[in-house]
């Protein structure tokens, strides 16, 4: 599933491609890819000869400006693709929407699982734009200082896997990296957050920066089937240090990468350096 590091990587690639463009055609092979508004017409005529002003990533959402205020938002879940191609060829098996700009130029969303989305929003709208609206901080974001990111684990009881990926407590982040912080952190995943002392919050907070800033130097994660938008694999899939890596020797130490399932998800991590903080609280989290 495409992560914060993907998401800003497909804008990256795609913004300066499609800003100032105009569309021209709007084509939605799969209905059920429009969350917003209700009808694919009203999805089509609300895009026709709209421009493309700008551009950001909010949590794992792409989200395009458009001239009179109302903004296309794309989520990619699991499988998405979104990419630009300047001349035309037959589309893919999955494509599942077409935008033609007014110069010949494309943008195109494919879906194999089908589960990603795209909205097109009028101020006021952005609670129809799925969890825009309830996403918490950006852990990037120039505004997020280590006192806020404190102050927002107090009286949390979860696990502190589970809490990160919460995208109300923080936005962006997933399974993979995820599993990098806390190995980089020295914290299990199955630590209860409100067993963390004030330096493991401290350590999260500056290996999540860390992590998230190499990881979209590296322009994502590629296993299978992310993509930027120009369709060119990631390279962040070779530096990861847990995750995947189950029955490799840890980069740290010479114990075996181990895999629960924690939070309903497959978790990568090293038994040494990161203490079961459930059966041995006092932990230091040192081989």
């Amino acid at each position: 599933m495409p992560e914060l590091p993907e998401v800003e990587t497909v804008l990256r690639s795609l913004l300066p491609k499609i800003k100032g463009k105009e569309i021209n055609t709007v084509r939605v092979m799969h209905e059920d890819v429009v969350g917003w508004p209700g009808s694919v017409k009203e999805f089509s005529r609300g895009l026709f000869r709209k421009k493309v002003t700008g551009g950001f990533r909010r949590g794992k959402l792409l989200v395009f400006e458009l001239n009179g205020g109302k903004k296309l938002i794309f989520h990619l879940r699991m499988t998405g693709r979104l990419y630009y191609r300047i001349n035309p060829a037959p589309l893919e098996k999955h494509s599942h929407l077409v935008l033609e700009f007014v110069d010949g130029g494309t943008l195109i969303f494919e879906d194999t699982r089908r589960f990603g989305r795209v909205y097109l929003v009028a101020p006021g709208e952005e609670c129809y734009a799925g969890n825009l609206e309830k996403l918490g901080p950006e852990p990037l974001g120039p505004d997020f200082d280590l006192e806020e990111f404190v102050r927002a684990f107090d009286k949390k009881k979860g696990r502190i896997k589970a809490l990160l990926l919460n995208q109300s407590f923080i936005a962006g982040l997933g399974n993979i990296y995820v599993d990098e912080i806390l190995f980089r952190s020295n914290i299990h995943p199955e630590t209860p957050a409100n067993n963390l002392e004030k330096h493991q919050i401290e350590s999260i907070f500056l290996k999540m920066k860390e992590v998230l800033k190499e990881a979209i130097a590296g322009r994502g994660t590629t296993f299978r089937d992310y993509r930027d938008g120009e369709g060119r694999s990631g390279d962040f899939q070779n530096l990861l240090q847990v995750y995947g890596r189950e029955g490799e020797k840890c980069p740290r130490c010479s114990d075996f990468i181990e895999r629960k399932k924690v939070a309903g998800r497959s978790s990568f991590f090293c038994p040494c350096c990161q203490k079961d903080g459930i059966n041995d609280p006092s932990s230091t989290g040192e081989c």
